[in-house]
């Protein structure tokens, strides 16, 4: 069973994009919880058994009972002030863009955060200087499902196998469609041969879990 801080969900779709930050509609069984458990930029964790996403209300409106929700913290979205670097590492510099209230993940690979650069952020989001910063020196990026924000160059490990049906595979589009019972696909890995790049998990009432995965 798929919940929300604790709720069931009622209807979901989960992208997990592999360059970027993840982001979910959801809506609960409990509606009456809406305003009382979720306002915006509340902490929540999205997941199943197998798999918790840590995020925060990003959108929730009076007249819907629907949540948006977006990875990491509600941080993210603060503004960052312009500064230069000189001969930082990325590490640094990134840490220093995350300082208040988001932090970079200690799996971030080493001999990308490790490289010194000289830099200029300018004024913007915690989410787009680390998505500036990431494009300036080719880094891949996203947010974990832990809520921090990952650094480095995809190697795609291998993702061991789990009870999953593939219901169709769209060579021109570059897609696969697949009946699941969790949410362990997620970007980055290889599955089943296939290099995982975007996931997107959907389900309703009228359809069971499905996830559509997008190939590198």
């Amino acid at each position: 069973m798929i919940t929300l801080s604790g709720y069931p969900v009622r209807a979901m779709t989960l992208r997990m994009p592999r360059l970027g930050r993840w982001s979910a509609r959801v809506q609960i069984v409990d509606s009456d919880a809406f305003h009382d458990e979720f306002a915006e930029g509340k902490p929540c964790e999205l997941g199943d058994d197998a798999t918790t996403l840590a995020g925060h209300v990003h959108r929730a409106r009076a007249d819907s009972d629907v949540l948006m929700i977006a990875g990491g913290p509600d941080a993210l979205d603060d503004v960052v002030s312009a500064r230069s670097f000189d001969q930082a590492t990325l590490k640094q510099i990134a840490g220093d863009t995350l300082a208040n209230g988001a932090s970079l993940s200690q799996t971030s690979t080493p001999a990308v955060v490790g490289v010194r650069l000289d830099y200029t952020r300018v004024l913007d989001t915690m989410l787009g200087a680390v998505k500036a910063l990431a494009g300036f020196t080719g880094a891949d990026w996203r947010v974990l499902p832990d809520g921090s924000m990952w650094l480095g160059t995809d190697t795609y490990p291998t993702l061991p196998d789990f009870d999953a049906t593939v219901l169709d595979a769209d060579g021109a589009s570059g897609t696969v469609l697949v009946a699941v019972d969790s949410l362990a696909l997620r970007p980055g890995v290889t599955w089943r041969g296939y290099r995982v790049s975007d996931v997107e998990h959907s389900f309703s009432a009228a359809e069971s879990l499905r996830t559509t995965v997008w190939i590198a």
